[in-house]
């Protein structure tokens, strides 16, 4: 068993030995939090001090430092009593084996700030759309409380904060699964975790998917019956999750039926259901409701007819053996069985319970709330909220609502679920249809958070968006120009192109190191949707374009190394209006010069944020040209 720190171990007389120093917010904002507690902190870094120089100017005020950089001498680590290393280093690694063996404690900041705080944490995790629901959820609780912090994968080392010496009332993390892999020796996890999407992806760090989503498993791993995780259904991994009961806490159900992908992963394909959860002839043709142009409908609008009918999944009738049936009390360790239907909204509803007591779902541009009565004793504040804001959540109870969840659940269930419709937020930055399940996650988890509802879409219109992620860095001649830099899978590549593709005529760069990841929802989604691809120089980029090639797929180029000079080419390209250049140009739509690249960079840039900043530079030089 590995031995971790304690903050009852007093460090004023400690030396202790920090592996990696690097030149980010990690391993420095940890080297600035212990060195002012300890006697002698030794910090060692495989780079050298030249590499490292912008971090170490920072400890100079530090004399208790000393630095072992250029390498790693296995002595120190023979010797060593406290080891704090840096995530993404594997307790596999020699070095770190050779401390545990000696009897060290391991360590590393993200279990350092959760074994100090005393404030509830919240933190988000996912494969994609990790930083943008962090960004969003920080900004609606610090809209709504004093002294919230933000931290972990994204921002400012967490540690920092601690050191303030004043109060927090809430901390808002983004974790990586190397960091929920460190945190697992604390056997600990956040009081609210959100889980956005899993689907494969650092599997040269990984030996297989399986281990990637185990470590991942660790944000809700550790959590306790009064701790709440909000997941998003839509996602196979997830979905599978609480089927198999693997989560210990309350859990939130979230669905967003409007966002269309291409991942695999989606429970939209081969997704796993109980034997026995429903009939199979059971025809769900899903939500088939009038659109609304974004506003809450008034009651007649959802008459009977949508109600009962449509069953607000399309059904015109629906199979009356389903009456008696209790599905929230259904055993979920029954064998999984594979299926190959769409989920829908009414199959979302068949798992509400006391375990599971929330569903919000968007379909057609409308937001529904599904909760269990009883529950909404434990979110006082933002249940007595909602009578306050009936401009933004409409109670759509009635005995129409209760005909309709009449085959769904228990007939003793009926009268203990309430339903709201949400109107949704306007926010110029999420108009994305991923983003917008974000938002869902982000509202889902304030509502764990009891806040109160106009305080949520209050703090949902202040989102300023992230930088790096679908950010809009400027326009000329009806060509919008978008950085996407942080998009370095596949998948996520996919559902850029995806939320742009219905409003705007989209030229991609995209490229770089291969990952080792499954790329046939990026191939597909750029045979469907792009008018010309710019591919940066790469292994990764030349998997792409042989999958092009098998596609007969010929409009693009490839080899590029400047990204400034691709950024001058492409919109000169543009100009010259040939229509041998562009595939489906029209016209009626304006132009989206898009960066999102897929893969690793560091074989042309120093990270994905030098490679955003170079395309953010060259477009601001176009822009500033007459």
């Amino acid at each position: 068993m590995i031995k971790v720190l304690k903050k009852d171990i007093p460090l004023y007389d400690k030396e202790i030995l920090q592996m990696g120093l690097g030149l980010n917010n990690g391993g420095l904002g940890l080297a600035k939090f212990i060195a002012p507690k300890v006697k002698k902190l030794i910090i060692t870094d495989i780079k050298t001090k030249e590499e490292l120089l912008s971090s170490v100017e920072q400890l100079n005020d530090f004399k208790n430092i000393e630095y072992h950089l250029g390498y790693h001498d296995i002595k120190d680590f023979e010797n060593a009593s406290i080891v704090l290393k840096g995530a993404g280093i594997k307790l596999t690694n020699q070095y770190i084996q050779t401390a545990i063996k000696n009897g060290a404690i391991i360590d590393t900041d993200i279990g350092l700030f959760f074994e100090y705080s005393d404030f509830p944490i919240l933190a988000v995790t996912g494969s994609k759309g990790k930083s943008s629901t962090t960004s969003l959820l920080f900004t609606i609780i610090s809209n709504a409380l004093d002294d919230v912090i933000m931290g972990g994968n994204i921002a400012i080392n967490p540690l920092l904060y601690l050191d303030l010496k004043k109060s927090i009332s809430a901390a808002v993390l983004e974790l990586s699964s190397w960091q929920l892999a460190d945190l697992a020796l604390h056997k600990k996890s956040p009081h609210i975790a959100v889980l956005t999407t899993i689907f494969p992806d650092h599997l040269n760090y990984y030996d297989s998917m399986e281990d990637y989503y185990d470590d991942k498993k660790n944000i809700f791993r550790y959590q306790k019956d009064d701790d709440y995780a909000i997941i998003n259904i839509k996602n196979k991994y997830l979905f599978t999750s609480f089927l198999n009961k693997e989560i210990p806490s309350t859990i939130f159900l979230v669905c967003n039926f409007d966002e269309k992908n291409f991942n695999d992963n989606s429970i939209n394909n081969n997704y796993p259901v109980k034997n026995n959860q429903y009939d199979n002839n059971l025809n769900d043709k899903g939500l088939n409701i009038e659109n609304t142009n974004n506003k809450c409908s008034n009651k007649n609008n959802l008459d009977e007819k949508n109600l009962i009918d449509k069953n607000l999944d399309g059904e015109n009738s629906y199979d009356k053996s389903l009456d008696e049936r209790n599905f929230a009390n259904k055993n979920l360790n029954e064998t999984n069985m594979m299926v190959e239907r769409e989920l829908t909204i009414r199959q979302c509803i068949s798992y509400l319970s006391e375990k599971s007591p929330l569903l919000l779902v968007k379909k057609e541009e409308r937001i529904f709330l599904f909760i269990i009565d009883d529950f909404c004793e434990k979110v006082k504040n933002f249940y007595a909220s909602i009578a306050e804001y009936n401009n933004i959540v409409e109670n759509l109870e009635s005995q129409d609502i209760e005909n309709f969840l009449e085959p769904l659940v228990d007939k003793n269930m009926i009268k203990k679920i309430k339903v709201f419709q949400l109107r949704e937020p306007y926010n110029e930055n999420i108009f994305a249809e991923h983003g917008k399940t974000n938002m869902l996650l982000a509202i889902a988890a304030s509502i764990a958070f009891d806040l109160n509802i106009g305080k949520i879409f209050e703090g949902i219109k202040k989102y300023a968006g992230l930088p790096y992620r679908m950010q809009v860095v400027g326009r000329k001649n009806n060509i919008e120009f978008i950085n996407d830099t942080t998009a370095t899978v596949p998948e996520a590549v996919a559902a850029s192109i995806l939320a742009l593709a219905k409003s705007r005529n989209i030229v991609l760069i995209a490229g770089g190191v291969d990952k080792k990841l499954p790329a046939n929802s990026m191939v597909r989604a750029i045979v469907e949707n792009v008018c010309r691809l710019y591919l940066l120089e790469g292994s990764g980029s030349q998997l792409i374009e042989d999958e092009l090639l098998n596609l007969n797929y010929l409009t693009f180029e490839s080899g590029f190394r400047d990204l400034k000079q691709l950024v001058e080419k492409i919109f000169n390209d543009l100009k010259k209006q040939d229509a041998n250049l562009f595939t489906n140009i029209d016209l009626n739509k304006p132009i989206a010069i898009l960066l999102s690249p897929g893969f690793a960079s560091f074989n042309l840039f120093i990270n994905e944020f030098n490679r955003g900043d170079i395309f953010n530079d060259a477009v601001q030089k176009l822009i500033s040209q007459k």
